[in-house]
């Protein structure tokens, strides 16, 4: 897909580890690019409760052959970032069903790994 040349700047920016509170909710910035380069999950840690928004899906990752998306940034952010969270998190993806981070792990290199091995990929993971 050819999209062109996209700029938009954004009224403001968030960073890794920066927290947002809506009501008596504190959620956490984690940034997961890979989906996108700027792309965001939100940690509501009391609750242990993630929003991953298009980083995962259920049962595989977000697309990465969009604009500033990336096989290997997605991979890191989700190895590096979201399975550290507590196995019990409950995970709120951008499409289908929820579920929790110790499912996740079971499932992550499961699927699409005929994708990975096609493509010649390799991961130091």
């Amino acid at each position: 897909m050819d999209f062109g040349y996209i700029s938009i700047e954004a009224d403001s920016r968030l960073n890794d580890n920066d927290l947002i509170h809506v009501g008596d909710m504190e959620f956490k910035v984690i940034h997961t690019p890979g989906h996108t380069k700027g792309g965001i999950c939100l940690y509501l840690e009391a609750e242990k409760i993630l929003f991953s928004g298009d980083t995962i899906f259920r049962g595989t990752w977000g697309r990465t052959d969009l604009p500033t998306g990336s096989f290997e940034d997605i991979i890191k952010s989700i190895t590096d970032k979201i399975m550290v969270l507590p196995e019990d998190t409950i995970i709120y993806p951008g499409h289908r069903k929820i579920y929790n981070v110790k499912r996740r792990k079971a499932n992550i290199f499961r699927t699409k790994t005929k994708r990975i091995l096609k493509r010649g990929t390799y991961l130091n993971l």
